[in-house]
């Protein structure tokens, strides 16, 4: 869906709408960055949960393979303008290559800088469509980056499930468990309160703008608490670290700017690491109390 007619405030304070759209990519791009966090320091200290130890990741040829076997073909390539369906295609011939680059990046701890860069599609939510803020941000992102977020986020998520780290009424972007399961959860929970004549209070909240404003440094300190080997957690933080985007709106972009916070939306290990930075929030209830639902698109 297009991005339709787009309202702004001019010199003198007054409306003017906004219809091309090299302007309509800016006005976004500039809303985008108005929304980070400015973080000022890592926040408060957090303890390491109880774990087994993790190895370091162990790339082979073979996993590389897999994973870019495993690549849909049908979405579009990131800033790099490097398609998915070429990856596909010479999979067998770059897999040695590629997992070579990877062992070297998660060795190193650093990314090229190509996989920092993200082109962002506006995606119309409700509302008013003149308004900057009904559009959703979904980043493009390099396809070769996503390969490696996939090998990490799988091992992550098989030491989080192994220790079982991940809070039990997290059902959110984890495998077998899902917001339907949730929801039906909470209603045999209130039908039988409600059956023994008791009481049910709801507070109903959203996460606005959440993957958008998480901070980086509180959000490492978090991965870091899950017991993740240090060469992970390096990288991870180095994913977040000095990334740049721009916004584009058919065949017009906007200049580049700074990601001062947040995840990156249409990133393989943005979901995981949303999930761990909010893992803990049930805590400020007892299970005596109340029941908490967590919900993420």
């Amino acid at each position: 869906m297009s991005v339709g007619e787009l309202k702004t405030m001019d010199a003198t304070g007054r409306e003017v709408g906004c219809t091309e759209d090299a302007d309509k990519a800016s006005l976004l791009a500039d809303f985008y960055f108005s929304i980070y966090t400015e973080e000022i320091d890592e926040g408060p200290s957090v303890s390491n949960k109880i774990y087994n130890e993790c190895e370091d990741i162990i790339l082979t040829t073979q996993l590389v393979a897999t994973k870019l076997s495993q690549l849909n073909i049908s979405k579009s390539p990131g800033p790099d303008l490097i398609h998915p369906i070429v990856l596909y295609e010479v999979r067998d011939v770059i897999a040695y290559p590629l997992k070579l680059l990877s062992e070297r990046s998660l060795e190193t701890g650093q990314l090229p800088a190509d996989w920092k860069y993200s082109t962002i599609t506006a995606i119309y939510k409700k509302g008013p469509k003149s308004d900057v803020g009904n559009y959703r941000p979904v980043s493009l992102t390099s396809v070769i980056c996503k390969v490696l977020e996939s090998i990490i986020r799988d091992y992550s998520m098989i030491h989080l499930l192994k220790n079982e780290l991940l809070n039990s009424q997290q059902h959110g972007f984890i495998k077998g468990r899902s917001t339907a399961l949730q929801l039906l959860n909470m209603l045999d929970n209130w039908t039988k309160v409600l059956e023994t004549g008791g009481q049910i209070d709801t507070i109903y909240t959203d996460y606005e703008k959440a993957f958008d404003k998480v901070p980086h440094k509180r959000l490492v300190k978090k991965i870091a608490s899950f017991g993740l080997p240090q060469q992970t957690v390096r990288w991870m933080e180095a994913f977040l670290n000095g990334r740049q985007y721009r916004v584009k709106v058919n065949s017009k972009y906007s200049n580049w700017h700074q990601v001062k916070s947040g995840i990156p939306q249409g990133s393989v290990l943005g979901p995981l690491m949303f999930i761990m930075f909010i893992n803990d929030i049930t805590e400020v209830c007892s299970n005596n109390e109340a029941d908490i639902i967590s919900i993420c698109r």
